[in-house]
């Protein structure tokens, strides 16, 4: 699931590009008119895993037949539901996840069928009991359910489709004057109970069978490929049944259906990718239907596993709270993450689009495939997902430099939001609201950090090939149902001692990442001719005793370069930090600088001594390009962050970013825009803040006029992302050159949209968003009113959410309060 990744990405974008720059809910409720049925009070129900649905009992598959009614404002539906259940030890009582459903004992038929001839036995029910709070159902028999025995537990139940974008829900888009209704799911994380009772928890895998009624002007969709197609059936009105194959096991939050009206575009490659949208948007999935066939190759070869279903589905849902999200051979996107339209999305969109598909697609291996049993590991889907969203365009278009993005997009951020007041990566959640909340920076930004620092000190073959039996041990011996350690034991299967610290075992040394939250600071001292590495838990403020907290410890693999090396790509660990907390290491001749944490491949920050950061800004001035882009950005990102938290003198920090007057790479750039824009919001008031300001324009100005210089379509991809990232910059600090050429075109671009009869003129998608935001700036109220018309009448996803920024740049109150 893709939303917390994307806002994060707003936010930064935010940051970057504003920094100067001041739900109808459905709610049914839970019917008790059946006298056998009563909804208790939560505090009569206590107990330590109260969320949690006992052992006694297995889903063995599900068969729905489901009737949703979207027309005449009868936004219901109806369900007919088939568990087969196998009683692992003899009980009364069945307990399963509903909500918001409506169902009576009357509605409720369990059988077993264990004759030779037939014959069907029925068991009696004693009552049912509705906990809303714990969003269960709880169904008494009068015999018990004898263990090892399979029983089929039949319900009939209704429901309402709300606007909520959760369970089975409705949703809509305009062609023309009309509404047009549709039906669409979002079953992660809890959310499955509220389109059918179900054993809504991840451990629990069952098979799905589904059947849904849909009228002519209407298709159906869901995880497996359509089986047949009913004749009209007068029970439901003469609609016809979509019937799908029976999908193999998976977990309730993978389940999905869709019904709707959209075009169907299918990847001419293997007929294997299909790409559902309204009809008026259809063309603009051509380029992620054509691409999404080769991000499957590529995570097959990765793993050693070929996607084992035989479709899969890529749908631009309009109205789509996830953003995202993986359903196993049926993905679900906003429109905005797959469509993508030539000569007006942007580089960065087609980046993102290719990216937020290769998350969800590495899902289908790492969360579908094999699932954690509980939402405390969420991140063993997550953090996977995340890596390989940078990984897999990695492969498919290695200039865009995806590898070098990570840094900066996932790492660093992960890194600033994980001071010590967040939660360790294993979780220990149990209520639906924390289930959601674990949805976070930890789960998927420092998950896939760590995923990525592993992958490291490890080396790519072994950890590779551990990858690769940790999903067949787990699809093999786990029934696709895991847990940390089965990852743990899969990476170890065939690894070698020497690539761990003496005396160590591989879970002892993540443990030290995964079950404490925090990462540590690593402080380095130059001392004749050795260096001493001490660590101690990062965070911003003292203990209330006014010491760190000097009771955590990692096993930090250390990488590391000096001057006389000069080597940048040799990630393999030379020596490792554990928990006595200091190590040494001679270094022999004198030494003008070292360089910790090569590429940031390891999650912690370093602060040096002062002689070696000022030897380290003397490099950065007179030769930057010796250091690593990375690593650039790296000693950036330390040294601001180090500075605000009061562990060095801003000295430190503004001597190294002297160099940006040279820097023309939009990794460092990316880095640099983030803090200069934070200082100068925050000293925006007095003289500091002018300095700032003064100092970052003139940075600022001289990358702007080497890359305006560069005509935009000999740009090279890095250079256009540098370009959709400081222009905006440029213009924003009132360089001259910038202004006026952006104001200037968008002059042009608002006497267009303002006049039917001319087009709107072309522009490099690139500089869109300088040319508008500028303009809106610089503009009065009917400026800003010509926008908004726009956005409204454009039907382009990308353009919109561009759009939508856009009009964030006013500096006009009365068109913010509109």
């Amino acid at each position: 699931m893709f939303e917390f990744k994307f806002s994060l990405f707003l936010t930064i974008l935010s940051v970057s590009w504003a920094w100067d720059i001041p739900n109808y809910m459905d709610k049914p409720t839970i019917y008790a008119d059946d006298i056998s049925v009563s909804n208790l009070p939560h505090n009569e129900l206590v107990g330590e895993n109260r969320y949690r649905l006992p052992d006694v009992i297995k889903p063995l598959g599900y068969d729905l037949k489901i009737v949703p009614e979207l027309d005449n404002n009868n936004f219901s539906f109806t369900g007919d539901l088939t568990i087969r259940i196998n009683i692992l030890n003899t009980t009364d009582e069945i307990v399963l996840n509903s909500h918001q459903l409506h169902f009576h004992k009357s509605s409720i038929n369990i059988t077993l069928d264990d004759s030779p001839i037939g014959q069907v036995y029925r068991i009696d029910l004693a009552n049912l009991t509705f906990d809303p709070f714990y969003q269960q159902a709880i169904i008494k028999t009068i015999q018990p359910l004898r263990q090892g025995i399979e029983y089929h537990l039949k319900i009939k139940y209704e429901g309402v489709l709300t606007t909520r974008m959760l369970g089975f829900y409705r949703s809509w888009y305009y062609l023309g004057n009309e509404t047009r209704w549709l039906g669409s799911t979002q079953f992660e994380s809890t959310f499955a109970r509220s389109a059918f009772p179900c054993f809504d928890e991840p451990r629990f895998r069952s098979t799905f069978k589904l059947s849904i009624a849909r009228d002519g002007s209407r298709s159906t969709i869901s995880n497996m490929p359509l089986e047949s197609t009913s004749n009209p059936d007068p029970a439901i009105g003469n609609r016809v049944w979509d019937i799908y194959e029976e999908s193999p096991p998976m977990a309730t939050y993978l389940f999905a259906f869709s019904i709707f009206d959209f075009a169907k575009i299918t990847d001419n490659s293997t007929g294997r990718v299909n790409v559902y949208a309204q009809n008026i948007s259809i063309a603009e999935g051509e380029f992620i239907v054509n691409e999404a066939p080769t991000i499957l190759d590529v995570l097959g070869n990765y793993t050693n596993l070929t996607f084992p279903l035989t479709k899969i589905d890529i749908v631009a849902v309009p109205d789509f709270n996830a953003g995202a999200m993986e359903n196993w051979g049926m993905t679900t996107y906003r429109e905005k993450y797959v469509l993508f339209k030539e000569n007006v999305s942007t580089t960065l969109d087609k980046q993102w689009i290719l990216s937020i598909v290769a998350h969800e697609f590495a899902h289908q291996w790492f969360g579908d495939l094999v699932t954690p049993s509980w939402w405390d590991y969420t991140w063993l889907n997550e953090g996977f997902a995340t890596y390989f969203e940078y990984y897999v365009p990695s492969v498919m278009r290695p200039e865009w430099r995806m590898l070098d993005q990570f840094v900066v997009r996932e790492l660093q951020p992960a890194l600033a939001a994980d001071e010590g007041s967040s939660h360790p990566i294993n979780a220990n959640v149990s209520s639906p609201s924390e289930i959601d909340a674990i949805f976070d920076v930890i789960s998927y930004n420092k998950a896939g950090s760590v995923l990525r620092m592993i992958k490291h000190f490890l080396g790519e073959l072994y950890y590779r090939k551990g990858l690769q039996h940790y999903l067949r041990h787990a699809l093999i011996h786990d029934s696709g149902t895991v847990k940390p350690n089965t990852l743990w034991h899969g990476l170890e299967s065939k690894l070698p001692s020497e690539l761990l610290p003496n005396g160590t075992s591989l879970r002892q040394v993540v443990s030290t990442w995964v079950d404490q939250d925090g990462f540590p600071l690593l402080t380095v001292t130059r001392k004749n001719r050795s260096i001493i590495i001490e660590q101690s838990a990062y965070s911003r403020t003292l203990t209330r005793d006014g010491r760190v907290n000097e009771e955590k410890a990692w096993w930090v693999p250390l990488t590391f370069t000096t001057d006389k090396e000069l080597n940048f790509t040799d990630t393999t660990t030379k020596a490792w930090l554990g928990p006595q907390k200091s190590v040494e290491i001679k270094m022999g001749d004198a030494l003008q600088w070292i360089i910790f944490n090569i590429q940031q491949t390891g999650y912690y920050r370093v602060n040096y001594d002062l002689e070696s950061w000022m030897s380290l800004a003397s490099t950065l001035s007179t030769n930057h390009t010796s250091i690593h882009p990375i690593n650039r950005a790296h000693l950036l990102d330390d040294a601001f962050t180090l500075a605000t938290s009061g562990k060095v003198d801003y000295e430190i920090p503004l001597k190294l970013s002297a160099y940006l007057v040279e820097e023309d790479d939009f990794i460092p750039w990316f880095v640099a825009i983030k803090h200069y824009g934070g200082l100068i919001r925050r000293f925006r008031d007095n003289k500091v803040g002018e300095h700032l300001k003064k100092t970052y324009t003139s940075f600022v100005q001289t990358a702007y006029n080497k890359l305006s210089a560069i005509n935009e379509q000999n740009r090279t991809y890095s250079e256009r992302l540098a370009a959709s990232s400081l222009f905006p910059q440029a213009c924003m600090l009132g360089i001259e050159e910038c202004q006026s050429k952006y104001l200037k075109d968008f002059a042009d671009w608002l006497h267009a949209v303002s006049n039917q009869s001319h087009p709107a003129p072309a522009f490099d998608p690139d500089t869109k968003y300088t040319t508008l935001c500028t303009g809106v700036r610089a503009g009065n109220h009917s400026v800003w009113e010509a926008v908004w018309n726009y956005y409204v009448k454009t039907d382009i996803s990308t353009e919109k959410s561009l759009l939508l920024q856009v009009l964030g740049c006013s500096q006009n109150s009365s068109s913010l309060k509109t």
